[in-house]
């Protein structure tokens, strides 16, 4: 699933640990069988173990990502999220990724996982991500809308091939807990992030969302993510 047709996907994976992903730069977009995750500079995508997942950067891209040990409970929520990380959050996810492989196995990286995973623990969550329903057909639909946002700033594609009946909306709302009208507005949301961190005028992107004012955008993009959009630019760095 390419979201950005100028960068190269991987392929799906799982890990036999928890994945802890800090964008530096770019937007990191991963998908899974049950969602689309998507985090700015400043975030990290928190990827539970065992998941299969697929990622994709933005062209020019960098993270910071390492693999750990958790044990069950020590992260409250067991689906993958992303998390606004703290300025002591970022440092700690790079001296784990700068440890060699012997050090892994020393008293010091096991600290610095647990305190860490604290960390981690206690940031807001932000709700970039999108539930994808099991089901075959409303999941391909759902995929195709989130592409049409992607590759058309939320206009035009975006739409459904086809008018939803209500079973469908039904069916929609019991698989993914939000109504279709919802999950509409939260996917252009979503998708409208790395248009922001690409450059493009906060007034082209809420016009293209359909709001009728940059500070109606800003209100739902804060309520989203947790930051109004022009500090997406100001994420800290390491």
């Amino acid at each position: 699933m390419m979201f950005f047709p100028t960068s190269v996907a991987s392929e799906y994976s799982a890990h036999h640990c928890w994945s802890l992903i800090h964008v530096l730069e770019g937007v990191l977009v991963i998908r899974a069988k049950d969602c689309v995750l998507l985090a700015p500079p400043g975030y990290a995508a928190v990827i539970p173990a065992g998941t299969v997942f697929q990622s994709q950067l933005s062209v020019g891209s960098k993270i910071s990502s390492v693999q750990l040990e958790v044990s069950p409970g020590k992260i409250s929520v067991a689906h993958g999220h992303v998390v606004k990380l703290s300025s002591l959050g970022i440092e700690l996810i790079a001296s784990l990724a700068s440890m060699s492989q012997t050090a892994k196995t020393s008293e010091r990286f096991k600290l610095l996982t647990e305190l860490t995973i604290d960390e981690v623990e206690r940031q807001p969550l932000a709700r970039l991500h999108l539930p994808i329903p099991l089901d075959p057909i409303l999941a391909q639909t759902c995929l195709e809308m989130i592409l049409g946002f992607s590759s058309s700033g939320g206009t035009g594609s975006s739409e459904p091939k086809s008018r939803p009946t209500r079973a469908w909306v039904k069916a929609f709302k019991s698989e993914t807990s939000l109504s279709y009208s919802a999950w509409r507005r939260q996917a252009g949301l979503v998708m409208s992030v790395p248009r922001i961190v690409a450059g493009h005028s906060i007034g082209q992107v809420a016009m293209e969302q359909g709001y009728r004012s940059i500070s109606a955008f800003s209100a739902s993009f804060r309520k989203l993510v947790g930051v109004p959009p022009s500090l997406i630019f100001r994420a800290p760095t390491n």
